[in-house]
């Protein structure tokens, strides 16, 4: 898993209507809002350890000279995770793809990494620290690989999460409000499942929580900033319990790229076009002229096809490279780099079909792949284990997670119920008096919460020595 250099990426990890996988043709949520339309800053290179803003914020430091969260078990209902991540939590324990089973669940938008990040994030010299780097993590994915959530896979996560007898589960994602999921909710929280669910980012669309946040027994939460001020995108309603900080969160991520990367390891940017399967190949480099049937030699059979943008449709392009063997094909543009409509860029093949993976590159990576005419390439995704940061009450839901987790493995004897009602008397109350709809029962408190729990233990226990501070 490589790096990424310094960019800043607009990443919409959204959940949008397209074919169901077979198995789920009758279980795809429709109209489901998106998760997080989210910059996210991706940083060059391992980075030197440092404590995100929350983790003091919401008290869960001074927790740490008596536990870490070691023998609480979370479980996390997201889109996967990074499973090569240098920040992967110390005690991950594995998980189950509820989308492909026959997979291990990894991730593919990046969301439930950065969610596990926040919640164990593991504590050492790189990256950033969880609020309980040493709980049991378990991954249970039920996001396809473009956003789309299965009432079927959230469902058995669910029942995985019982039957494996996890203490909390974090969803940061909306559901359908349907039977089905409601009664999976309640066989967990029977079970005594602690189930902890952001608001959602709708507000002021929505004026009421997100599904299945709204659901009672499920602990809310929506987002603040290090200020402690509501996100204006944070839902509100009166069965709200918590706010925790959502705003430009850092933790652990995922991305990738797809692109044209030559012998040497560099890579360049490339867009599939519309209709087009999404290319995973190598292949020697062979150009083909404006890609006219007289413009392919015989080399090209087996190959990649180089052809320039300009007079023939880029179906025409690749229907001829497909009649001379060609197995993939990179269009050039025709513009200068610096000139309008210059860059890589997105064609489209106009009707679905049949088509070889076509992808059109800035003329400047033309020019360069027709220097090393002959030499092999790989033409597909490139993944990256990166550290980033995102808003949302997604982020926020975590630190909640991360809280009873640490609750749990500091007061072992306590109920997942008795550490929310510890929760919800120490909060921080940050709007009017008493629980409101727009903060809950206001920004949770973790030292307090656990003196609240077991105040006997901090009269004799020595404080000692924490984490690298900003």
């Amino acid at each position: 898993m490589q790096k990424l250099t310094r960019a800043t990426v607009h990443l919409l990890a959204a959940l949008v209507m397209a074919p169901a996988h077979p198995a789920f043709a009758a279980e795809v949520d429709p109209g489901i809002p998106p998760l997080e339309p989210q910059y996210v800053s991706l940083p060059t290179e391992i980075i030197p350890q440092t404590v995100p803003y929350g983790l003091e914020q919401i008290g869960a430091v001074a927790l740490w000279r008596f536990t870490r969260g070691g023998t609480a078990r979370v479980g996390v209902i997201d889109s996967g995770m990074d499973l090569s991540h240098p920040d992967l939590p110390t005690n991950y324990r594995g998980g189950v793809n509820f989308i492909n089973s026959a997979e291990p669940p990894k991730d593919q938008i990046g969301h439930g990494t950065h969610v596990t990040g926040i919640i164990a994030a593991r504590n050492d010299a790189n990256g950033i620290v969880g609020v309980a780097p040493d709980a049991d993590v378990y991954m249970l994915r039920v996001l396809d690989g473009i956003g789309r959530l299965y009432n079927r896979a959230f469902q058995n996560a669910l029942d995985w999460a019982v039957a494996n007898s996890l203490d909390v589960v974090n969803i940061s994602l909306s559901v359908e409000d349907i039977p089905a999921n409601r009664e999976a909710i309640d066989r967990a929280l029977d079970a005594g499942v602690t189930i902890i669910a952001a608001s959602g980012n709708d507000f002021p669309n929505s004026q009421e929580l997100g599904y299945p946040a709204s659901h009672p027994g499920v602990v809310s939460v929506g987002s603040v900033d290090r200020d402690g001020i509501v996100s204006p995108f944070s839902q509100r309603g009166v069965t709200l319990d918590f706010v925790a900080p959502g705003v430009e969160i850092e933790s652990s991520d995922w991305y990738e790229v797809r692109g044209v990367t030559t012998a040497d390891g560099t890579s360049y940017d490339a867009k599939v076009m519309g209709y087009a399967p999404d290319p995973d190949l190598r292949g020697r480099i062979v150009a083909c002229g404006l890609g006219f049937p007289e413009d392919f030699p015989a080399e090209v059979e087996g190959a990649i096809a180089l052809i320039e943008r300009g007079e023939l449709t880029f179906a025409e392009k690749e229907r001829n490279a497909a009649a001379a063997g060609a197995v993939a094909v990179i269009v050039f543009n025709l513009y200068e780099d610096d000139e309008e409509g210059g860059g890589a860029f997105e064609g489209s093949l106009r009707d679905p079909g049949d088509w070889l993976p076509v992808v059109g590159v800035a003329r400047s990576t033309g020019h360069l792949l027709e220097a090393i005419e002959g030499e092999l390439v790989w033409l597909g995704p490139e993944e990256f284990s990166v550290w980033g940061t995102r808003t949302g009450t997604s982020m926020a839901a975590p630190w909640v997670t991360g809280a009873v987790a640490l609750l749990r493995a500091f007061s072992p004897e306590s109920t997942g119920d008795e550490i929310v009602a510890a929760l919800r008397s120490t909060a921080h109350d940050l709007g009017d008096p008493g629980p409101d709809p727009v903060y809950g029962f206001g920004l949770i408190d973790v030292e307090a919460a656990a003196r609240y729990l077991e105040p006997e233990k901090f009269s004799s226990h020595r404080r000692v020595a924490g984490v690298r501070r900003r």
